[in-house]
């Protein structure tokens, strides 16, 4: 008799073990592998950070080149140096890292294939050093940023514009979207300000 109360007891505690499991599946949101989840919040502080990492990375391609180091190869008549950055070391790291910031057409544009600014080199991401410099009649700037709805945040900045005598005579102001597509943030319009 005590096997069979024993007997029991197992199996409705097996039945309320399974019965958790299933409600708990059911409570789960299913997503169908083609759906999107939704993104995590941002936080207007992330997405200042983004915002200064996207004009670290689009001024390697408008203003200065990517760290280098003094290792130098010449091919198709122009001189590359070896880039030296801690995580970017492949040009499918570089294109990696720019997806993670610009919306698709922006790197398109950054990575122009008609000139190859950056290219591999024996396994190594390399550089052509090229330096504008940045206008120097626009002062310091401002950034603001806005959230606009769930999937859109506008990141505002304001540029002092000085005269011949470095004096502020007026501002401009440049709008630029931090959206979410494909399940990414990315900036969807970008330049340099300077």
């Amino acid at each position: 008799m005590k096997k069979g109360l024993l007997l029991i007891a197992v199996l409705v505690f097996s039945l309320a073990i399974l019965g958790c499991n299933a409600k708990i599946q059911e409570e789960e949101p299913v997503v169908a592998p083609n759906e999107e989840k939704p993104a995590a919040e941002l936080s207007i502080d992330e997405v200042q950070e983004a915002y200064y990492k996207a004009v670290e990375a689009y001024g390697w391609f408008d203003m200065t080149t990517m760290p280098v180091d003094s290792t130098m190869k010449e091919i198709d008549g122009m001189i590359y140096n070896r880039v030296d950055h801690s995580s970017i070391k492949t040009y499918a790291d570089l294109e990696e890292y720019l997806h993670s910031l610009f919306a698709s057409d922006i790197v398109d544009r950054l990575l122009d294939p008609s000139f190859k600014r950056y290219r591999d080199i024996d396994g190594e991401l390399y550089g052509i050093l090229a330096d504008r410099g940045s206008d120097i009649f626009k002062g310091d700037e401002t950034l603001e940023i806005e959230k606009e709805n769930d999937t859109k945040f506008v990141c505002i900045v304001e540029v002092e514009l000085l005269d011949e005598d470095f004096k502020v005579t007026d501002y401009e102001a440049h709008e630029f979207a931090y959206e979410l597509v494909d399940g990414q943030w990315v900036f969807t319009n970008f330049y340099m300000v300077r």
